[in-house]
């Protein structure tokens, strides 16, 4: 993964278990998984989460730029399948 400079480590991290205990650490964790899935480009995340009638182009760049959570349980889960989160770790996005 190239580094491109956005975040630096010390800001976030890409698992809601370590710790999130609020909405900007939750933002942050976000954008840094944006970051971690090698950062593509917004149609590709928005094909890959199912289309951009399930995660539109404008709400994933809010997203990615910590200017918003996802609006909803499923915009949350394609945002996540965008940026390639296995499944089986959904639950622990959901619960924080």
């Amino acid at each position: 993964m190239a580094d491109r400079g956005r975040y630096g480590r010390d800001v976030g991290h890409t698992r809601p278990d370590l710790h999130c205990s609020n909405r900007r650490e939750l933002t942050i964790a976000l954008a840094n998984l944006y970051e971690s899935a090698g950062a593509p480009s917004l149609d590709a995340l928005a094909e890959r989460a199912g289309g951009t009638w399930v995660l539109p182009r404008s709400s994933a760049a809010a997203i990615i730029n910590r200017s918003m959570l996802p609006v909803s349980f499923q915009q949350l889960v394609a945002y996540l399948k965008g940026c390639g989160v296995p499944t089986r770790v959904h639950n622990q996005w959901i619960y924080a």
